[in-house]
């Protein structure tokens, strides 16, 4: 396995600073860090652990400091592409190849819905 091509840049939040991520003052802990978006499956909220719902995996570089919320919360949050994209709640960070000259972290995302919208489903 190799490492990801970066594809976008994300914000990053980590859950004690985290109000609604568009209120003003609250500053992300960094910003444009190199990630890779990729949809997932639509998982049910009542999958054991909270693990439902996931939307979106997101890789980053192994020294981007991504934190999660395994296994009940509060939720960081990312925004992609950086601070003003769309928020997702970061559920929970695993690392891959891990040793090796190619490791990175790899997150596992719910969307947030938008300012005004209801969630979907």
């Amino acid at each position: 396995m190799s490492l990801p091509r970066w594809n976008t840049t994300c914000a990053l939040w980590h859950a004690e600073a985290v109000g609604p991520v568009t209120a003003p003052g609250v500053t992300p802990i960094a910003t444009s860090v190199p990630c890779r978006l990729e949809p997932r499956w639509q998982g049910r909220q009542t999958d054991a652990g909270g693990f439902g719902g996931i939307t979106h995996t997101l890789a980053v570089p192994l020294g981007a400091d991504l934190r999660d919320g395994w296994p009940a919360g509060p939720w960081p949050v990312v925004a992609v592409p950086d601070a003003g994209g769309t928020s997702y709640e970061v559920v929970l960070v695993t690392v891959m190849n891990l040793g090796a000259p190619d490791a990175y972290r790899l997150a596992w995302l719910r969307r947030q819905a938008e300012p005004g919208k209801a969630p979907a489903g």
